[in-house]
């Protein structure tokens, strides 16, 4: 008899005539209309074929128990696919993200309080390395900015000394009552002070820059004089030299006095009112 997948006897109609078998062997065929795999093999008693059975399984059923299998299958790569995600994320947190934003948090840092910023590593892959390269350049940016600042500070100490000691200087040569000049090589004005401002009516603005014998053309060819005493090196006094005040005649001792040192070359004229 023939009987369906439920048990039940397949209609004579519906019914296949197959040749016996020798052999077992299963292949893909149609039974009573229906696609099927069917399975053939002979019954044998003490070597002798006495007949064959055959079981035939519905294709549908095949299909469909694949399609359910190929689902769950898929759902489980799914499943497993988000869970090594989460994990991963989990993984690059730790490992890449948290080092990263910690980088930037310390560069942020950096830019408002300055360099010195130290991360601690914990890692010993490429991250570690980035850290420790980062540790090693904080730490050569805050010996840099400590030593620009000592040297802005030690500039500006200096700049302070070199400025309290001109005003010193300018005090002394103002509170003198002789006419003192600077000039550099070319015999332009460099020093003007305030009785040589009396003197000649001429502020040290207005003098600084200008040559010598624009300014004091009353005594004679002085600039002359002053280069002798540059290239000479030694000092050059006049005394009494006689020069016309509203029609009077008055006398002056000048002095000139060359700059010694070996990056400055100028001179300092000193003239004295000595008119009995």
């Amino acid at each position: 008899a023939h009987l369906d997948r439920a048990g039940k006897e397949v209609p004579e109609e519906s019914q296949k005539v197959l040749p016996n078998v020798t052999t077992s062997k299963t292949e893909q065929t149609v039974w009573g209309d229906i696609p099927a795999l069917l399975y053939q093999a002979p019954i044998l008693a003490m070597g002798v074929p006495l007949g064959s059975i055959r079981i035939g399984y519905s294709m549908a059923a095949v299909e469909r128990e694949r399609r359910i299998f190929y689902v769950a299958t898929g759902g489980l790569l799914a499943i497993t696919f988000v869970l090594m995600l989460v994990v991963l994320n989990k993984a690059l947190a730790v490992t890449v993200s948290r080092p990263i934003t910690a980088l930037k948090d310390a560069m942020q840092r950096i830019e408002v309080e300055g360099p010195g910023e130290i991360i601690s590593a914990g890692h010993r892959d490429e991250i570690g390395d980035l850290i420790a390269a980062f540790n090693r350049m904080s730490g050569q940016l805050r010996a840099m900015f400590d030593t620009v600042q000592r040297e802005v500070s030690e500039r500006k100490e200096a700049e302070e000394t070199a400025r309290r000691l001109r005003n010193y200087l300018a005090n002394i040569i103002n509170s003198m009552p002789s006419v003192l000049v600077g000039v550099d090589k070319r015999c332009c004005v460099t020093q003007w002070n305030a009785a040589a401002e009396g003197a000649t009516g001429i502020s040290a603005e207005e003098a600084e820059g200008q040559p010598l014998e624009w300014l004091l053309p009353m005594l004679g060819d002085l600039a002359e004089g002053v280069r002798q005493a540059m290239l000479a090196r030694t000092v050059k006094t006049d005394a009494k030299v006689p020069r016309n005040v509203d029609g009077e005649t008055r006398y002056n001792d000048i002095t000139i006095y060359p700059l010694m040192g070996d990056e400055v070359e100028g001179a300092v004229i000193r003239v004295d009112d000595v008119t009995e």
